[in-house]
């Protein structure tokens, strides 16, 4: 279990430095000026910012995703397996349940942290600095804005994430099952006549795993397999396959 969770953190590490960037980008597009515009497309946004700025312009505002990250792991997989066992048995409706509740769980952590995220890419686009970071970004919105002001945008976000997450959750769990089925139903299957399991490549699969081999590989069974029987055709003898 909690190797599972630490997984799932550094994979959502990996997540956010990876797409950061992009985002970045796509609001400094949205705010730019449509009678002036700042930036002519994606590409030249991107050169823009790295040229002014150097690559560590698109990250402005990463603390605040990143420092959320862990809350929201524990909070996703927390309430999503707590709920499923509350919920009496594993099923696809309850899977979807299960992660719409942490879905919505998850807001309460997510909201915030977009609210800051969000403010501090559009104050990199104007030309007066408000916040140093993050955690003052939010400070100064509870400072002027009450608890309110760090939550706006809460129905919104729980409009989006609680099915979203459901149905992430729920696809998960239908093709963990697809694929288990599909699995079993493959190893299950009786190798080609005439020819021996280990010179066998009806099944394409490695011995006692279900992943298909790589194309070449394919081929070089195949042709091996040609070999045999071509062999046993000539001599009459069986015995060699």
């Amino acid at each position: 279990m909690a190797l599972d969770f630490l997984a799932g953190c550094a994979g959502g590490v990996a997540g956010v430095l990876v797409g950061h960037p992009f985002d970045t980008v796509k609001v400094r597009l949205q705010v730019q000026s449509m009678e002036k515009p700042q930036y002519r497309g994606t590409l030249h946004c991107f050169q823009s910012i790295v040229k002014q700025e150097s690559v560590l312009g698109l990250y402005k505002g990463l603390g605040s995703p990143l420092t959320g990250l862990t809350f929201i792991n524990a909070l996703v997989f927390g309430v999503q397996g707590n709920t499923l066992r509350a919920l009496g048995h594993d099923s696809p409706l309850n899977q979807f349940l299960a992660g719409a509740a942490a879905g919505a769980i998850q807001c309460v952590i997510c909201c915030p942290m977009e609210l800051a995220k969000t403010r501090l890419q559009l104050q990199d686009a104007s030309p007066t600095r408000t916040y140093r970071g993050s955690l003052d970004c939010l400070a100064q919105i509870y400072r002027h804005e009450g608890l309110r002001g760090v939550n706006r945008g809460m129905v919104s976000t729980l409009l989006r994430e609680t099915p979203s997450f459901g149905v992430y959750f729920l696809t998960y769990d239908v093709l963990t099952r697809a694929l288990w089925k599909w699995t079993k139903r493959v190893n299950s299957m009786p190798p080609t006549p005439h020819v021996k399991p280990r010179q066998s490549s009806s099944l394409n699969l490695l011995p006692g795993s279900a992943y298909p081999l790589a194309p070449e590989e394919r081929l070089g069974s195949l042709l091996r397999d040609a070999a045999v029987l071509r062999a046993c055709a000539h001599t009459g003898d069986l015995s060699m396959a």
